[in-house]
């Protein structure tokens, strides 16, 4: 597992070998001023294309998503032209990665706390740090009998963590996106919007299509099988999500919110180093 820094360097050695297909991006600036950076992946074969947008590391703790979006640009972009479905997906859409949403608290995570969630904003009034990146996205938000301290908490207002302001900003300008996949540790899961309701959303006979069909593939790349439904009824009801914030604001017509492969027995947030590349070639085979 790698800091900020050496993802940063590996990104931008990728970038450099594969510059025809390969560019950096600035999603914008975190709460301690640090650069979120992205690549884009395009063969830039039609100006129209679809678009897909991923990320890890909304949540601090969760390591494994970081690695787990550098393995997948490492393989889109050095096999974009060997493997034949990695072929197929860049001649019809546009990547955009981001290894790490939540830089401020992955580096904390680093060096202080392993186990921190949130981001390192104080919060105003109270003695507390941190908003729940995954609570704070302007759709279905509040904060109604949250406790500051605690690690969910969805801040003072939707949008007050940069990293979240800064990424939706992001987001809502790139152009024809189609697919958005927030992707989280740990618990076996792939999940569709409503987070903030149990109700069915209008599209989701389709999203759980999808949902069976990336689920097994990670299968046959010798995984497990992982649940899939909705957030509300799959892992717990969430209000200010990105996933529900991607599909009723942004408009994204497939969003997903991932919780990659773990348990509290195997490693959840702490897995060892050996579960990097199977996490990683489990997740691209999905894709």
């Amino acid at each position: 597992y790698h800091s900020t820094k050496d993802i940063y360097q590996f990104m931008d050695r990728l970038i450099s070998k594969h510059s025809s297909i390969a560019k950096s991006f600035d999603v914008g600036k975190t709460y301690k001023g640090q650069t979120i950076r992205g690549v884009k992946i395009s063969k830039g074969n039609g100006s129209n294309k679809k678009a897909w947008i991923l990320h890890g590391g909304i949540h601090s703790r969760e390591w494994i998503t970081v690695s787990t979006v550098s393995y997948l640009m490492d393989q889109l972009i050095t096999q974009s032209e060997s493997n034949s479905k990695i072929k197929n997906l860049l001649n019809n859409f546009d990547v955009y990665l981001i290894p790490v949403v939540n830089v401020d608290g992955y580096e904390h995570t680093r060096t202080q706390d392993r186990y921190w969630r949130k981001n390192l904003q104080p919060i105003p009034g109270t003695q507390c740090t941190g908003v729940d990146l995954n609570r704070n996205w302007d759709y279905q938000w509040s904060n109604s009998g949250k406790d500051p301290c605690k690690e969910d908490y969805p801040g003072t207002g939707a949008f007050t963590a940069p990293e979240t302001s800064n990424l939706a900003k992001f987001i809502s300008n790139v152009p024809n996106k189609s697919v958005y996949i927030d992707v989280h540790a740990y618990g076996n899961m792939w999940m569709y919007p409503y987070g903030y309701k149990c109700d069915q959303a209008e599209t989701s006979s389709e999203l759980h299509t999808l949902s069976q069909i990336a689920t097994k593939a990670m299968v046959q790349e010798g995984g497990p099988q992982f649940k899939y439904g909705s957030i509300c009824k799959t892992i717990y009801p969430a209000l200010g999500s990105s996933v529900d914030w991607g599909y009723g604001v942004a408009k994204v017509k497939y969003p997903f919110a991932v919780e990659l492969k773990g348990s509290p027995e195997t490693g959840g947030f702490v897995q060892p180093a050996s579960a990097i590349i199977p996490q990683g070639k489990e997740f691209t085979a999905a894709i």
